[in-house]
């Protein structure tokens, strides 16, 4: 029944968000605007499962190939590791090899960085932490892993760090119930928190990914299934202070995903429902005492699709400096067969900012029309407030996926840099236009072999002509789908200028 009435409220209240491609990327970051690993082997996934900054601002990612590491700019750090990756060799006690998947990270403040998952064959959970080089750090755990192989099926999801250096893994146990850990600094487990080091909630079962979040005060805020939000004590006792019982649900939905916390303390929660195509973004929001905040979308929670027509899934949301919500993920296009990346933003009331990107949105296809699809699963803020969007995208020719990171200006917008500090004149009209532009250009230049180049966001070239001017203008006719491109106009004595088109058929 809660699920029919999501179905009917999605209808009434959701916000259609209209395709725009390749709008808001940084242009400076990786190549042109996305960075990309992977690819080698066939059937290899490279998909980015988790993030984090360093405090140097470089990127390190977590792949079910290893733990591996970008520069600031998007450069894969070769000097990171072996080779700019690292997967130091883990043994059970029986020297047996350990295979860690879906790992996830959080860096120390010294550069240290903590991986968490689960293993395979045994699922059991494992917790290692790894030098600022990519080496182990032998000085955690034992010989810097924590294997606790009492805890039969038990897989870590998510990690954070206190501010007094503790570290707090969410896991799930087997029955598929939450758990949350705690260890010292140095690996060992914290016995002032729950049993032995570690709680287990048997009312918490668990259907996504077990997101946590640390409140100021040392409160622990926890994500299961079905939106369901639990807030543990810093001793792992459930806080009976929020919706009475320690637990409290968001939305009315099914697939919840991921969990952030306003500078309010009030939890918001993201996630997408199977039971409607064009599938929906959701999300919902908390107050501190867990009832549904609603002030927000009026009735506390509220949902995007997109014009796509295809099924679409948000996997991770993130709370700007001014408050405003970024939420991100995949949209599906049901007449491309693609999965794209998928970005809204909205103001603190829930509603759209559309002074984000193109009325709101965004959408990018890190290998254009031959893409069978891409995604993204984590969002990082950079100092700069650049944003980047973390995940992977699937080429034609490899049925594997790549680690890909997009990287958008904080308004959502392409900037377009001028390549030479002597700007030349010129103009472009009408703009937007249906493909058809004029390009006028200043009486003082010399026009002898001037070329104007059209190029996707991607920086491909899609259109070029040598121009012959008449009164200083020249026609141009680019044949290409809606959206947005940049039309370069260059000189033979080397003078390039740029400017930002539009078609909108």
């Amino acid at each position: 029944m809660k699920h029919l009435l999501l179905l009917i409220l999605c209808i009434i209240g959701t916000f259609p968000l209209q395709a725009q491609y390749n709008e808001g990327l940084d242009l400076s970051f990786g190549n042109k605007g996305i960075a990309t690993y992977g690819g080698f082997k066939e059937w290899e996934s490279w998909e980015i499962n988790d993030a984090v900054l360093q405090s140097d601002g470089k990127i390190v990612a977590s792949t079910p190939m290893g733990i591996m590491r970008f520069l600031n700019n998007g450069k894969f750090d070769y000097l990171f590791g072996s080779g700019g990756i690292s997967k130091p060799p883990l043994y059970y006690s029986d020297g047996s090899p350990v295979s860690l998947y879906s790992g996830f990270v959080t860096v120390q403040p010294d550069n240290k960085i903590l991986v968490t998952g689960g293993v395979i064959p045994h699922n059991v959970l494992i917790i290692y932490r790894l030098l600022p080089n990519g080496k182990m750090d032998i000085s955690f755990g034992k010989n810097g892993i924590f294997c606790d192989s009492s805890a039969g099926n038990c897989t870590g999801t998510d990690v954070i760090l206190q501010p007094d250096g503790k570290i707090i893994v969410g896991a799930y146990e087997s029955g598929s119930y939450q758990s949350i850990l705690r260890f010292h600094n140095d690996g060992r487990p914290d016995s002032s928190f729950g049993l032995n080091g570690k709680i287990i909630n048997k009312a918490a079962e668990l259907w996504s990914l077990n997101k946590i979040e640390l409140m100021p005060d040392g409160r622990i805020v926890a994500l299961f299934k079905e939106f369901h939000v639990a807030r543990y004590l810093s001793d792992g006792k459930l806080d009976t202070s929020f919706n009475h019982t320690g637990v409290a649900q968001a939305v009315p939905a099914p697939y919840s995903q991921s969990l952030a916390l306003q500078s309010d303390g009030k939890v918001l929660v993201c996630g997408y429902t199977a039971f409607m195509t064009p599938g929906p973004f959701i999300i919902g929001r908390l107050n501190v005492d867990g009832t549904p905040d609603t002030s927000f979308a009026h009735v506390g929670y509220t949902h995007f699709t997109w014009d796509t027509g295809e099924y679409n899934k948000c996997f991770d949301v993130m709370v700007m400096p001014d408050d405003k919500i970024l939420l991100g993920g995949r949209a599906g296009n049901i007449y491309t067969g693609q999965y794209n990346i998928a970005i809204v933003k909205a103001n603190k009331d829930g509603s759209i900012d559309n002074s984000f990107g193109e009325n709101g949105t965004l959408l990018s296809v890190p290998f254009g029309s031959d893409a069978l699809g891409a995604g993204m699963n984590k969002f990082l803020l950079q100092k700069d407030l650049k944003i980047l969007a973390l995940g992977l995208s699937v080429n034609n020719t490899d049925p594997g996926s790549l680690a890909t990171i997009t990287r958008y200006e904080t308004n959502g917008k392409t900037s377009i840099a001028e390549t030479k500090s002597l700007k030349i004149g010129f103009s472009v009209f009408p703009n937007p236009s249906n493909g058809s532009f004029v390009l006028e250009a200043s009486s003082s230049l010399s026009m002898t072999n001037a070329t104007a180049k059209v190029y996707d966001l991607l920086g491909r070239t899609i259109y070029q002509k040598e121009l012959t001017l008449s009164n200083q203008q020249a026609s141009l006719h680019v044949n290409a789908p809606n959206g947005i491109y940049i039309l370069e106009f260059s000189t033979a004595q080397g003078n390039i200028s740029r400017e930002k088109i539009e078609i909108r058929k």
